[in-house]
């Protein structure tokens, strides 16, 4: 009885036969489905925000700050920095002493105002205009709302020498008007009383801005972080932050892991430059570099048609370039294997038609194994990883049909080349057998001789003649030593402790910092200061109580 894997095998067959016959139409039909699929980028949307890539819809704190955002919402008129509820657009910046400096020596301290005048008086232009901070700052009242740090400072600092005297983290400002520092000063440490401060590592300045939407305070960040990156001096270090920091480092993480790609992308491309079959007419150097066009066309689909569909692109994305550049290599080292294992004298559509029966099922098995665990960790609460592993889904299939349609073509068509004896790289040369080159210089045996012969008797066999046999070979008989067998067992044993040990030791965190690559700003100096001294400081608590009341009952 023929079981269901036969007839599948059967049409993969047919397939492959087809395919080998007319192969052009199928790559031109590939190469036209994947540019009107990625005409879809004409629709592209980035989307950045970190609240849709990293927390959950209608989770708790989405909607604990759509309720405070509604019942307080900020006003940029009366602005309290304590009572903002949404991110905004501000510029912050931190300045740090060495270990053994004191930012509340006037000598330090006056140098922080020197700073603070200069972010004060910095000139941004948008257009025609000129502008600076008090022309976009959020105010309160008819006065721009300043860091309440910069007041003390220019009170109790009217020259180089003394020191600030200021209590922790409660502190009183001009006016006598009491304002919270916890999170403006930090590395602090106290006099005897307890409350006020002996000495302060570091400060934290914050400048917020008026809401826009026409690119005047994103221009003022940007020109906000080039001037702060210039301040720094030998005695103090000034690192800036935004409300865009975050953002552009994650844009920049991005391009990051796109050249890390390229690169990988180009190492491959050698390799499959470079035939590993010791023969110059029957290796697969036209199938390899195509191979990884198909891996290109599958993401250029991919990205078009969900962009069609309305998806927003998002940074993560470029990840899951690497496991499909295996899934690529795994597909078509199977293809290529598959293929010399086929009779030489056969014709091109027989052997590719074998070689699809052969491994037709396996990829396919393989792809729709990966495209479903990447669809089932689609049903996901988080927006950013529902793209992501929709997007992994997808393209895993795009992968696989055109490999069984674009390669399997490009394959007929070097078949063609080889049933020609044509080189593998100059593929309009006609070379000679090896058992024909015996009369040729030293050079042509090397560099260009090979191909089957109609002389030859035994059957060409790829397994003992390329690099991966011969390392195949020593390896095999390496590992029936009993010195060798222990080695790997002792190996294995201790990769699978070590598995379990980090199991047993997982800690469950989530750091923004940790998206973003740690040679950039929001990775690297900024947390570096936070953490040796800003995070060991008090932070702000908002406390709100949400109460239904019947406004017509009668309060007791």
């Amino acid at each position: 009885m023929k079981t269901a894997q036969y007839h599948i095998d059967r049409l993969f067959s047919l397939h492959g036969r087809l395919v080998a016959r007319r192969p052009v139409p199928f790559l031109i039909g590939s190469l036209l489905v994947a540019v009107i699929l990625g005409v879809g980028f004409v629709f592209i949307q980035a989307e950045w925000d970190i609240v849709y890539l990293f927390s959950p819809e209608n989770g708790r704190a989405s909607q604990d700050q759509a309720a405070i955002r509604r019942c307080f919402p900020t006003n940029y008129s009366d602005f309290l920095p304590d009572r903002q509820t949404n991110v905004g657009n501000f510029g912050k910046i931190i300045i740090a002493t060495s270990d053994t400096g004191n930012l509340l020596n006037c000598e330090l301290a006056r140098q922080v105002q020197t700073i603070h005048q200069a972010i004060v008086a910095m000139p941004v232009t948008v257009g025609e205009q000129t502008l600076t901070y008090e022309d976009l700052c959020a105010r309160r009242g008819q006065t721009c709302v300043y860091p309440p740090l910069v007041d003390i400072v220019r009170q109790q600092c009217q020259a180089d020498v003394g020191t600030v005297n200021i209590t922790f983290p409660i502190a009183r400002c001009c006016e006598n008007v009491s304002v919270f520092l916890g999170h403006q000063i930090g590395g602090v440490d106290y006099l005897p009383d307890g409350r006020t401060l002996k000495r302060a590592r570091s400060f934290q300045l914050s400048y917020h801005l008026q809401p826009d939407d026409g690119g005047t305070a994103e221009a003022w960040e940007q020109t906000f972080t080039r001037k702060m990156l210039e301040l720094s001096k030998e005695n103090i270090t000034a690192v800036p932050l935004t409300s865009r920091t975050l953002e552009t480092d994650i844009i920049d993480t991005s391009a990051t892991v796109v050249r890390r790609f390229a690169l990988m992308f180009l190492l491959v491309s050698i390799v499959c430059s470079v035939s590993l079959s010791a023969d110059w007419v029957r290796g697969k150097v036209l199938v390899g570099l195509s191979s990884l066009l198909t891996l290109g066309l599958a993401f250029l689909s991919t990205f078009g048609l969900l962009l069609w569909l309305g998806f927003k692109f998002i940074p993560p994305i470029g990840l899951i370039s690497f496991p499909m550049l295996g899934l690529e290599a795994a597909n078509r080292l199977h293809l290529a294997t598959s293929w010399w294992r086929t009779d030489e004298t056969a014709a091109v559509p027989e052997r590719l038609g074998r070689t699809l029966r052969e491994t037709g099922v396996p990829m396919t098995c393989t792809a729709v194994a990966l495209a479903v665990t990447y669809g089932v960790s689609s049903v996901t609460d988080f927006p950013g990883l529902r793209t992501f592993f929709i997007f992994s889904a997808l393209v895993t299939v795009f992968l696989l049909l055109y490999q069984c349609v674009f390669l399997v073509a490009m394959f007929a068509l070097d078949g063609r080349r080889e049933k020609l004896n044509r080189h593998a790289y100059a593929m309009c040369k006609k070379v000679l057998p090896r058992s024909e080159a015996s009369d040729q210089p030293l050079v042509y045996k090397i560099f260009c001789a090979g191909g089957r012969s109609v002389g030859d008797t035994e059957p060409w066999q790829a397994t003992e003649r390329s690099l991966s046999g011969l390392v195949h070979k020593y390896i095999r008989s390496c590992l029936v030593m009993t010195t060798c067998k222990i080695v790997v067992g002792i190996l294995c044993l201790t990769y699978i402790g070590l598995a379990v040990w980090g199991c047993y030791n997982l800690h469950t965190d989530f750091i923004l910092r940790s998206v973003v690559a740690d040679e950039l700003s929001f990775g690297l100096p900024s947390t570096n200061l936070k953490s040796g001294s800003l995070v060991r400081s008090a932070r702000p608590c908002l406390l709100w109580l949400s109460v239904e009341m019947n406004i017509g009952a009668r309060i007791p």
